[in-house]
């Protein structure tokens, strides 16, 4: 356990280099948030500077690097990128098997796809077991303005009533969520997205219904954070890796791509660790 001082940035820095061990894979931010990096820790000293190898193809070295600047995941990773691509392809010819399905899913991976005209969207529900990653991710744009965005489930809001799926606003502790702000409700292993377009003392007004049926205590509405976002373009465009962006235990994510009159989710690929 890491000694605590008077200095509570020399507390936290001492605290995630004890929170860490060598081999623990990481995500590397030094380039900013929308250029997130899979990278393995080599070390980290007691000031929290870590050293990376990161996982592109001279697997360079970085050394100092802020532990703001290298998130640690879950250790005991199940898949690498090729891992990634295989569960890809076969959830791939699972959808052509059985195309009503938008959802296909092993043991360990779920796949997510959406259509749109200026937005496509999916989201993945918190796991109950662990976190989860997004390992493998496929969208279209049509305009050279156009980003896929990943967000977050950062605070979680226990819902106090039961709500049908058709309705249209939920009571929970009273939280000053701003209007427009985005949030996913989740209840059991079922989430979805939503707007706040009202709040009045713990009463929050939805800019649609909710879409699935809520228990009072059992569901939460979590708010969002943007992980990353960067530009498609007027384009396909491709990203695997082990992590290429990812949440903790419970905590659910949401993946868009952004179009003008037309856009794809082609494929997200989700682990469940």
């Amino acid at each position: 356990m890491a000694k605590k001082t008077t200095d509570p940035v020399a507390d936290e820095n001492a605290a995630a280099a004890a929170a860490v061990k060598a081999g623990d894979k990481v995500n590397y931010t030094g380039n900013g948030p929308n250029d997130v990096i899979g990278a393995e820790l080599i070390s980290i000293k007691p000031n929290g500077l870590a050293s990376l190898k990161l996982a592109t193809e001279k697997q360079q070295v970085v050394t100092n690097v802020p532990h703001r600047a290298a998130e640690r995941l879950a250790r005991g990773w199940k898949a690498n990128t090729w891992h990634a691509i295989a569960a890809a392809l076969a959830l791939l010819l699972a959808l052509v098997i059985a195309p009503a399905s938008a959802q296909a899913a092993t043991d360990d991976y779920t796949m997510l796809s959406a259509t749109g005209s200026t937005v496509a969207r999916v989201v993945q529900p918190g796991s109950s077991t662990g976190p989860i990653r997004l390992v493998s991710l496929d969208v279209t744009g049509d305009n050279a303005t156009n980003e896929f965005v990943v967000r977050r489930a950062v605070t979680p809001l226990t819902i106090l009533s039961n709500q049908l799926s058709t309705a249209t606003n939920f009571y929970a502790a009273d939280y000053q969520i701003p209007i427009n702000s985005v949030i996913v409700i989740q209840s059991g292993t079922s989430a979805v997205f939503a707007t706040v377009n009202s709040t009045n003392t713990g009463l929050y007004g939805l800019s649609g219904q909710i879409g699935i049926a809520v228990t009072a205590g059992e569901a939460n509405a979590w708010l969002l954070e943007t992980a990353f976002k960067t530009t498609i373009g007027n384009a396909t465009v491709r990203r695997d890796s082990e992590a290429i962006a990812w949440n903790y235990k419970r905590r659910p994510m949401v993946v868009e791509a952004t179009g003008t009159s037309a856009c794809r989710i082609n494929f997200a690929v989700f682990a469940k660790d």
